[in-house]
């Protein structure tokens, strides 16, 4: 899935769309894969951010309602 992906693997997606923008002699396509890679060096940086400044969870979250008047 797209959205678990590091950032290295976001670079290395980008990368590849450079690859296939200069291979290429289809404007249309290359104009495609630049967006594409442009798109995914802006993911690989919101990744290393997200992950510094988001707490890793060490386990399920759990939400407890008590009912109105269940209080001792």
């Amino acid at each position: 899935m797209e959205s678990n992906l590091s950032s290295a693997e976001y670079i290395e997606r980008a990368q590849m769309h450079d690859g296939l923008a200069n291979s290429t002699a289809d404007p249309e396509a290359r104009q495609m894969h630049r967006a594409m890679a442009a798109a995914y060096r802006r993911k690989a940086e919101r990744s290393g951010i997200d992950m510094a400044e988001t707490p890793i969870a060490r386990g399920p979250v759990l939400e407890a309602a008590i009912p109105v008047g269940a209080r001792a």
